[in-house]
C-alpha cells in the first residue's frame, strides 16, 4: 500500500508570495535544505512540464545518503501549477538501492487562513526505503524555513536601513556580490577587510550564502539599482559610501 505523509504549517504572508518561494529556485534553493545539508539547484524550470534537479549534501560524514554515501540527488518535474493555490510536482530519488527508487507525488496547497496562508505538503507514494517519520520531520524543517523566508520579506526586511529589502541570495546576483568584494574601497569600509580576488570572492559566496541551514544571508536590493550584502542575526546599518548601495544586517 503506498506510503504519504502530509505536514501543514501557518504562514504569516499572503498566498501569492508563498506561491512564489515554490515556484522560484532561489527560494527553494534556501528552504527546502534540511538543517545539516547543504544544497545546489542544478535545473529548475517552474512551468508545467518543466523539470528540477536538486542535491542535498550532508555537513557532516554520515553514510546515510542515497544518491553517494553522503548526498541526497533527486529529480523530477512539475505537474501543474495554479497560481497562488496549487503546485503538484513529480520527483525521484538517483538512487542504486531499489528501496529508495520509486516515483513520488508532491502537492503544495494554499488557502487563506487568519492572517495568513495555511500551507499543505503532502508527499505520495514514499520508497519503502524512506521513513515516514524521518519525511515527516523533513517536511517539518522544510515549512519552518519556508515560513521564515516569506515572513521575513513580508516584516519589510531592514528596518533600520530605510528603504531596504532582505531576500535571499540568487545565482542571479553572483557577478553583483563577486565585483562588491573585490572593491578595496567597500571592503575596507564596511569589513575593514582587504578586497578578495575572483577565487576567494566565489569560494566566500559558496561558503555564506549558498548553503546555509536557515536564512542567515542574503542580498539587500535598495529602491535604486544598487546591489549590497545583507546580514541577518544583528540589527545595525552602515552606508558604504556609494549613493545607491547600503550595507545592511538584520535581526534574524
Amino acid at each position: 500500500m503506498p506510503v504519504a505523509t502530509r505536514t501543514a504549517r501557518h504562514v504569516k504572508a499572503p498566498r501569492a508570495r508563498v506561491y512564489r518561494a515554490l515556484i522560484e529556485a532561489g527560494s527553494v534553493g534556501t528552504w527546502v535544505v534540511p538543517i545539516g545539508m547543504t544544497g545546489v539547484v542544478h535545473a529548475f524550470d517552474a512551468r508545467e512540464g518543466g523539470q528540477f534537479r536538486v542535491t542535498l549534501t550532508y555537513d557532516e560524514p554520515t553514510g546515510m545518503g542515497k544518491t553517494t554515501a553522503h548526498s541526497d540527488t533527486y529529480h523530477g518535474r512539475f505537474v501543474r501549477l495554479q497560481r497562488d493555490q496549487l503546485v503538484i510536482e513529480t520527483m525521484e530519488f538517483e538512487s542504486a538501492n531499489p528501496a529508495m527508487c520509486g516515483q513520488m507525488t508532491v502537492t503544495f496547497t494554499l488557502t487563506d487562513t487568519s492572517g495568513g496562508t495555511e500551507v499543505v505538503a503532502v508527499h505520495d507514494n514514499l520508497p519503502q526505503g524512506i521513513s515516514p517519520s524521518d519525511n515527516e520531520t523533513g517536511w517539518r524543517m522544510a515549512l519552518d524555513k519556508l515560513a521564515a523566508l516569506v515572513e521575513a520579506e513580508q516584516e519589510g526586511g531592514i528596518l533600520d536601513c530605510g528603504d531596504v529589502i532582505l531576500r535571499p541570495y540568487e545565482e542571479r546576483d553572483h557577478e553583483a556580490i563577486v565585483t562588491i568584494l573585490g572593491d578595496g574601497g567597500v571592503m575596507q569600509r564596511a569589513l575593514d577587510e582587504r578586497p578578495l580576488l575572483r577565487d576567494d570572492a566565489d569560494r566566500f559566496i559558496l561558503d555564506h550564502f549558498r548553503l546555509r541551514d536557515r536564512l542567515e544571508l542574503g542580498t539587500v536590493a535598495l529602491k535604486s539599482t544598487g546591489l549590497a550584502i545583507g546580514f541577518s542575526g544583528f540589527r545595525a546599518c552602515g552606508y558604504l559610501g556609494e549613493e545607491d548601495i547600503e550595507f545592511g544586517w538584520v535581526l534574524g
